[in-house]
């Protein structure tokens, strides 16, 4: 009845960020679920929207969760509205009814953000979103694919287009997922109906070597250190041995642990490393914790009721 999420808190998060991210959203976001095409489920999608716009948004793939009052629709609130829709595949009578990619500038990158839509919603997506990334090459520093789609098609899009994309953030799916490195981009499960914020923080010296997870290369530097510690804990009880068949499985282990250190200083290291391109992914849940804009939650209260009681 009450599941985690709510627009007044998406915005009490994006205003303690501060200054001006880039904020962009997977999509599946205006309908509860497909076919609602009723008056009230379309006042509360319009509602959604333009609040999203209200609230910076720059940009939204289109998802069949969107298409929910069909195609016109979803038109017509693009028109005019702060919210580009991306779509790179999808088609109405052979058509495309929506811009397949946007250039933005965040920082001192220039961002290279593709929507794509569930394959039955036209062309394969593959096809189209790998058209739309020759078009963008050497244009922009990063490129993040939104992907409206079912986790395994985001996946088969990671797979295939390897480094010739950065990020694929997905929707449409319950999980919300860290930061999965995989074929030399970053898969992102971003859940449902505005369960959560991320917070994407990306560092790019201009090189071209494998992403690196700032957080997972802290953990490996934790790592490293208590094996250092167990190091020289073991070099210390190796002086009072004496036995050489002893010595011989002792200076084994030391050797292994060696090992292991060279393995994990390299991975600790490796977001320093020349040309290297380092992320940082933060997930904010909006539970209660976070609190709610008292004068949106009252424009909530319209459309959702239930959100009055305790989450």
């Amino acid at each position: 009845m009450n599941p985690l999420g709510g627009l007044p808190r998406r915005k009490k998060v994006l205003e303690q960020v501060g200054g001006k991210p880039l904020v962009i959203d997977a999509g599946n976001a205006l309908f509860r679920a497909t076919g609602l095409d009723d008056e009230d489920s379309k006042k509360r999608a319009k509602f959604i929207f333009e609040t999203m716009a209200a609230l910076g948004t720059q940009a939204m793939a289109v998802g069949e969760r969107d298409l929910g009052a069909g195609l016109p629709f979803l038109l017509e609130l693009a028109k005019g509205s702060k919210v580009k829709l991306l779509s790179a595949n999808l088609r109405e009578k052979g058509k495309a009814p929506f811009d397949a990619s946007m250039v933005v500038a965040s920082g001192k990158l220039k961002v290279g953000v593709i929507g794509a839509s569930p394959a039955s919603k036209g062309i394969p997506p593959l096809v189209a979103v790998g058209d739309e990334v020759k078009k963008l090459k050497g244009k922009v520093d990063v490129l993040i694919v939104l992907a409206a789609m079912p986790y395994p098609d985001a996946l088969q899009l990671s797979t295939e287009l390897k480094t010739q994309v950065d990020f694929i953030v997905q929707s449409g799916d319950s999980r919300q997922t860290p930061a999965q490195l995989s074929e030399g981009n970053v898969v992102i499960g971003a859940g449902e109906r505005g369960r959560g914020v991320g917070r994407l923080e990306v560092t790019s010296a201009g090189g071209k070597g494998p992403w690196v997870n700032l957080d997972q290369a802290k953990i490996d530097q934790q790592l490293l250190e208590g094996l250092e510690s167990r190091i020289k804990e073991l070099k210390e009880r190796r002086k009072g041995i004496t036995d050489k068949k002893a010595l011989a499985d002792f200076d084994a282990t030391l050797k292994d642990f060696d090992g292991r250190r060279a393995e994990l200083a390299a991975k600790a290291n490796a977001g320093s490393a020349k040309g290297a391109r380092a992320f940082k992914l933060q997930w904010v849940a909006l539970d209660a914790t976070v609190g709610d804009d008292e004068a949106l939650k009252a424009k909530v209260l319209l459309f959702e009721p239930t959100y009055a009681a305790p989450h």
